[in-house]
């Protein structure tokens, strides 16, 4: 919630500066969109620990049991 609030106010912020300088505020956007995507991104995949085999969808069943 605060995250997003936070994303929500600077987003804001920027669009009401491009009217000041454009190409300083559109590196700002790109840099901070890019630089939130990759915190997610890292934090998607490697905060929440290694995946068991389950979770990674692979088949945990041998070929001679029923499926």
């Amino acid at each position: 919630m605060t995250a997003s609030f936070g994303l929500v106010l600077v987003t804001l912020i920027l669009v009401f500066q491009v009217f000041h300088n454009p190409p300083l505020t559109a590196g700002l956007m790109a840099g901070f969109f890019s630089a939130t995507i990759a915190v997610r991104w890292f934090f998607g995949n490697y905060a929440s620990g290694p995946k068991t085999i389950a979770e990674q969808g692979e088949d945990t069943k041998p070929d001679n049991v029923p499926r």
